[in-house]
């Protein structure tokens, strides 16, 4: 769908997808042959590789100083700005990241609760862009009236921006692991119908 939303001239700058996506290498080394940034939910045991080695996403989290953690609104709420914290460490390569994100309150197990995103863009980026783009996904998810049939994926577009200014990815060098093993070559089948899935047409740049 994605291949056919892009050879159809529809414009996106960005995909989105949760962890049915985000655990299939096959579909993310497909999007960087395709030159296709992408935000993508990762659950905490996958293992992110780093220098040194490859660690898992939640242990990666750990190592994360007060400091390199960033408040930000990744989008508006009816009770106002929706605060997170959130941390970007660098990944494997220029391109690749983990972004991490830290609910300021405990959760239902009485701990702040983490998400993970793998995150892949061939030219820089702010951490700032990359957490508004996790919730504008689900709000294009939440909105559509449609009924939708897979696990959620979303195009959603980024209005192009500078550089900005942002934390710089937090460096992390841990005790080597052995790394999930790799996926088939090319784009495999997708998963089986289980949850939602949308492709959002770009509108007006903000």
């Amino acid at each position: 769908m994605i291949g056919r939303a892009r050879d159809a001239g529809i414009p996106f700058a960005w995909v989105a997808g949760d962890e049915v996506y985000g655990g299939n290498p096959g579909l993310r080394g497909w999007l960087e042959e395709q030159k296709i940034p992408y935000v993508m939910a990762v659950a905490c045991s996958d293992v992110i590789p780093v220098a040194g080695g490859g660690m898992r996403a939640g242990e990666l989290a750990a190592l994360v100083p007060g400091d390199g953690w960033q408040r930000l609104s990744c989008a508006d709420g009816s009770k106002g700005p929706r605060l997170y914290d959130w941390a970007l460490i660098a990944a494997g390569s220029p391109e690749h990241h983990l972004l991490v994100r830290r609910s300021l309150q405990p959760g239902e197990k009485s701990q702040l609760e983490l998400a993970f995103f793998r995150c892949w863009s061939p030219r820089p980026v702010t951490l700032p862009e990359l957490a508004a783009l996790p919730a504008r996904a689900g709000e294009l998810r939440t909105a559509s009236p449609r009924p939708r049939a897979r696990p959620g994926w979303a195009t959603t577009r980024s209005a192009s921006t500078g550089p900005g200014t942002g934390t710089p990815p937090w460096p992390c060098s841990p005790t080597p692991s052995s790394p999930s093993p790799p996926g088939p070559p090319g784009l495999p089948p997708r998963p089986p119908a289980s949850g939602h899935e949308q492709a959002a047409p770009a509108g007006k740049g903000t």
